[in-house]
């Protein structure tokens, strides 16, 4: 294989390049949301459980972001470069003698492990950008293959117009967006996970009318949504049928719970940024970040009890299933097992 030439090394390190701005203004931008976060929960840095970073995470939360941006952006240009960094990252989860020496076992603070993981991938997309002996280093990686989205690629893909990761300019601008959303995704995630519990609420009753031609899962879901997601907006509620009424309708038992500092309910500046619905899939705010059923069910270190099993009618409102896999969101190497 021949050596690649000056201009094919050129092109490749102009993308490197501009992946490295990209990633240190991504990363200078977003380190301030911590603070949007925790004030709209009416907490501080210093709350009970925000400390402790385990460095898988502060990698997971890195790579994930960078991979669901490229995703999630549908420009198939940055893919390469995406990939390539993304490969590099992945590397240290496994590597603990190759990984940068900033990326101590476990941070602190959490602004620390942010600081620390910008550093280190600059510092790695520097090792690339580095001219000693005419670009030795990127010289030597030319032929080093990796995977992104399920395609081969390797590094001197970098240097064909096609695969050459954006300067400054619109397609920047969406993709650091969308990698800032991602971002503020895995933030929630995280913060609800190690600050946040769990809070079972009093039980009520509600008889549906049992008229003709009335749904009695619609019925239970607008009582839901007028009165207890109007005056609670930051709790979750479930469902279970009791026993057909006496006036031809249905009585079902709802239970709701909270889950917020210290078992209390979210408040409602959280609610606007994180819940994109009330019950199930009736969407009123479109652009939050999640579905309400998404956040209680997984952001928790432990599977919380919301009555299902296989023999529990406890369910959905209106409906739906009453299991689901517990996975702790984006976050699967917190859970406790």
């Amino acid at each position: 294989m021949s050596d690649p030439t000056d201009s094919e090394i050129k092109a490749a390190l102009q993308s490197i390049a501009n992946l490295r701005d990209w990633i240190k203004e991504l990363y200078e931008d977003t380190a301030k949301y911590e603070d949007v976060a925790f004030q709209a929960l009416n907490a501080t840095v210093q709350t009970p459980g925000w400390s402790g970073f385990i460095v898988d995470t502060v990698i997971n939360l890195a790579t994930g972001i960078i991979d669901a941006a490229a995703i999630a952006s549908g420009e198939p240009l940055v893919v390469p470069a995406v990939g390539f960094l993304s490969a590099e990252i992945k590397e240290w989860l496994n590597s603990k003698g190759g990984r940068p020496s900033n990326l101590t076992d476990v941070f602190v603070e959490y602004a620390l492990s942010h600081l620390a993981m910008q550093e280190a991938m600059e510092k790695q997309l520097a090792h690339y950008l580095d001219e000693t002996n005419h670009h030795a280093n990127v010289r030597a990686a030319w032929n080093k293959s990796f995977q992104a989205q399920g395609v081969a690629y390797k590094v001197s893909d970098l240097a064909k117009p096609e695969h050459a990761f954006p300067g400054v300019g619109d397609r920047w601008t969406a993709l650091k967006e969308t990698a800032a959303l991602e971002f503020k995704k895995r933030m929630w995630n995280l913060i609800v996970m190690k600050t946040c519990s769990y809070y079972r609420n009093w039980s009520s009753r509600f008889n549906t009318s049992g008229k003709p031609g009335s749904d009695p899962d619609n019925e239970l879901a607008e009582f839901v949504r007028r009165g207890l997601y109007t005056d609670h907006p930051g709790v979750y509620a479930r469902r279970d049928f009791v026993a057909k009424n006496p006036q031809g309708g249905l009585t079902f038992m709802i239970d709701y719970w909270n889950l917020g500092l210290n078992g209390n309910e979210f408040p409602k500046s959280v609610c606007d940024l994180l819940f994109r619905d009330d019950t199930v899939g009736h969407i009123v705010r479109p652009d939050a970040l999640f579905a309400r059923d998404y956040v209680f069910k997984q952001f928790s270190l432990t599977k919380p009890d919301f009555h299902q099993g296989i023999n529990s009618n406890w369910k959905e409102i209106p409906d739906g299933d009453n299991d689901w896999n517990f996975t702790g969101g984006y976050f699967p190497e917190l859970i406790k097992r």
